[in-house]
C-alpha cells in the first residue's frame, strides 16, 4: 500500500503535464485572483498557452506576472489522482518567437473567439503529488 500522498519529482510532473492538454491559470487583476482554463503544450520544459486579447489574462502581457499554473487528473470512483502546480513569470510571446514553436499547433483552442496571444511560463517552482486511497 502506497502512503499519499507521494511527491513527484520534476520529470515526473513534466511527464505527467505534457500527457495533459487543458490547464488552469492562476493570477491576479486589481488585487482580485482570477481563475481561467486554458489549452497549453510543454516546450523544453516550459508551459506555452494561448489566451484572448480582448479578457483578463491580457493584462498579463503588460508586465511579467507571476501566475500559477495547475493540472490534474482524477478518478472519483476509486479515489485517486495527481496535482502538479507550476508558479513562475507569464512571459508574452513576440510573433517571431511564435512563428518558431511548432508545439503551437497542438493548441487549437476548445472556446469560441480569438485566441492570438501566447505566453510562455518558465517554471521556478514545480510541484506535483500523488493522493488517494489504497481500499
Amino acid at each position: 500500500m502506497a502512503e499519499y500522498p507521494v511527491e513527484l519529482s520534476t520529470d515526473e510532473c513534466l511527464e505527467r503535464l505534457g500527457a495533459q492538454s487543458v490547464g488552469r491559470v492562476v493570477f491576479c487583476v486589481d488585487g482580485h485572483p482570477q481563475v481561467y482554463p486554458v489549452n497549453f503544450a510543454i516546450h523544453d520544459g516550459t508551459i506555452v498557452f494561448r489566451a484572448s486579447p480582448y479578457g483578463p489574462m491580457a493584462a498579463l502581457q503588460a508586465q511579467h506576472s507571476e501566475v500559477a499554473f495547475e493540472v490534474d487528473e482524477l478518478d472519483p470512483e476509486n479515489h485517486q489522482g495527481w496535482s502538479v502546480i507550476a508558479h513562475g513569470d507569464a512571459e508574452p510571446l513576440d510573433g517571431s518567437q511564435t512563428r518558431k514553436l511548432t508545439v503551437l499547433r497542438k493548441l487549437e483552442p476548445w472556446a469560441a473567439g480569438s485566441r492570438a496571444l501566447h505566453f510562455r511560463l518558465i517554471p521556478r517552482q514545480l510541484t506535483g503529488r500523488l493522493f488517494g486511497s489504497d481500499h
